[in-house]
């Protein structure tokens, strides 16, 4: 199913498929989809007064450290790497090159890495700070995932748009059953099928075994999956973090003692991906309700 709506958007134009797996390029078309989607999370987001704050698609990889994504994902995680030696009028690379040799060994890692969710960079913006009554924030961007596959919904580099909410337990608490109302009603209003069940996260290894449990037994993260004949996708997940992400930078909830945190993601490229798995390959036949909640069937579409 997923191969054959693969090869259907390659096939017209929406994606293009490039030399590294998962890895592609958009048209115009798609990422006027795109749009859409992002555009109905940012006004529910609107809806709680969220802060708009979008950062670059990197992050300190000190930071991965700080909040334990290296122990946990080890395998989806990555660097950015650079020239170990950019001085002389010609560097070390070049010269390499210059006599065709390898030259990947002359790389080292930088102090950047791929972001891999929208929210990680929220929380060193509010380090040291006191949110009060809560924070609430729109963040959306590319974020990376070392997953090469030629499934589209795999993709190595893709958006994800979340709304982030930072406070004490209460606040929190009522924001997750708003961020749930957010979900369902993205969802219907876009004309997709969708199932939420208990989730877990790709936890790494024997001790990530031990961490999904946990996960599912504090009931810590609900997906919205769209059904494929292998068992479904995620198109969105509300994810209740505890003070996994505020404790590390010393972010409190008003009483002095750490705030908790907790988002509602939506994988921008994955809906627009369901609309075309549940709907067809041609926008313009798509049901009423969805055509018009992505804006497709003019001209340009």
């Amino acid at each position: 199913m997923r191969q054959r709506l693969r090869q259907a958007l390659c096939r017209d134009g929406y994606l293009f498929p490039t030399a590294v797996a998962g890895l592609y390029g958009r048209d115009g078309r798609f990422e006027s989809l795109v749009d859409a989607v992002g555009s109905a999370v940012s006004a529910m987001a609107a809806e709680v007064g969220a802060a708009v704050v979008r950062y670059p698609p990197a992050v300190a990889a000190d930071e991965l450290h700080r909040v334990g994504y290296l122990r946990s994902f080890p395998h989806l995680a990555g660097t950015i790497s650079v020239c170990a030696d950019t001085t002389g009028r010609e560097t070390a690379v070049a010269a390499r090159l210059h006599r065709d040799g390898a030259w990947e060994e002359l790389l080292r890692p930088s102090e950047l890495a791929p972001c891999p969710a929208a929210c990680y960079p929220v929380y060193p913006h509010l380090a040291g700070r006191d949110v009060g009554g809560g924070e609430w924030y729109d963040t959306m961007g590319y974020c990376f995932r070392r997953e090469p596959s030629d499934d589209p919904f795999r993709m190595q580099l893709f958006r994800m748009h979340e709304i982030v909410c930072v406070g004490d337990r209460a606040t929190v608490d009522r924001f997750l059953a708003r961020a749930h109302d957010f979900a369902g009603r993205l969802f219907t209003g876009f004309g997709l099928t969708v199932t939420r069940a208990v989730a877990t996260d790709p936890f790494f290894g024997s001790g990530g075994r031990m961490l999904a449990r946990e996960q599912l037994e504090r009931d810590l993260k609900q997906e919205y999956v769209c059904p494929t004949d292998d068992g479904g996708v995620a198109l969105a997940s509300v994810n209740d973090h505890e003070t996994h992400f505020t404790r590390p930078y010393g972010v409190t909830g008003g009483d002095g003692q750490p705030a908790v945190s907790a988002c509602v993601g939506f994988g921008l490229e994955r809906v627009v991906l369901a609309a075309f798995l549940q709907h067809g390959p041609s926008p313009r036949d798509w049901p009423e309700v969805t055509r018009r909640a992505f804006g497709a069937g003019r001209p340009d579409r």
